[in-house]
C-alpha cells in the first residue's frame, strides 16, 4: 500500500462533499432541491480541524457544579459544533408540510437534537467518519474505481 493512498483533500475535509443519503454514493455536481430529488447531505471530515477543536474548547464547559461530566451539556456541545463544522448541508429535506426546508446551522441544531430524529444525526455522523468520501483522488477517479 502507497502513502498517497492515505492523502485526504484538505478542501473536501473542511467544505464537505455531497453524499446520497440513501445510497451512501458521493454526488459530485449535485442540482440541489430538485423536486422529486433524493436527500442529499454535505458532509464535512469528522476529523476536520475546526470540529476537533470547537470539541477541545468546550472541555471545561462539559462539567456540572461538582466537576462531574453532563452527559447532556457533553451531548448538546458535541451536537452544535458538529451542525457548525461537519454538517455543512442538506438538498431536498422536505418538512411535513411538502415544502423544502432551507439549511443553516441553526435549523439544522433544531432538527438533529430533537430525540426523534436521532437517526439522521447518528447517520450523518457516520458519512462524515467515512475517510474514502474525502480522499485526494479526483472526482472522476473515485468513479472509475466504484
Amino acid at each position: 500500500m502507497k502513502l498517497s493512498d492515505f492523502e485526504c483533500d484538505p478542501r473536501k475535509t473542511v467544505d464537505g462533499v455531497w453524499v446520497d443519503y440513501v445510497t451512501g454514493e458521493l454526488v459530485p455536481n449535485p442540482a440541489l432541491d430538485q423536486a422529486g430529488g433524493p436527500l442529499l447531505l454535505r458532509c464535512a471530515r469528522f476529523n476536520n480541524p475546526a470540529f476537533q477543536s470547537a470539541i477541545v474548547k468546550s472541555g471545561t464547559k462539559r462539567q456540572n457544579k461538582r466537576g462531574e461530566a453532563d452527559v447532556d451539556l457533553i451531548d448538546s456541545t458535541v451536537i452544535k459544533a458538529a451542525c457548525k463544522h461537519l454538517f455543512k448541508g442538506w438538498s431536498c429535506l422536505e418538512g411535513d408540510d411538502g415544502k423544502y426546508v432551507s439549511f443553516t446551522s441553526k435549523k439544522c441544531y433544531e432538527i438533529v437534537s430533537d430525540p426523534r430524529y436521532r437517526d439522521l444525526y447518528e447517520d450523518w455522523i457516520q458519512l462524515c467518519r467515512n475517510r474514502e468520501y474525502f480522499e485526494a483522488k479526483d472526482e472522476e477517479s473515485n468513479r472509475k474505481n466504484s
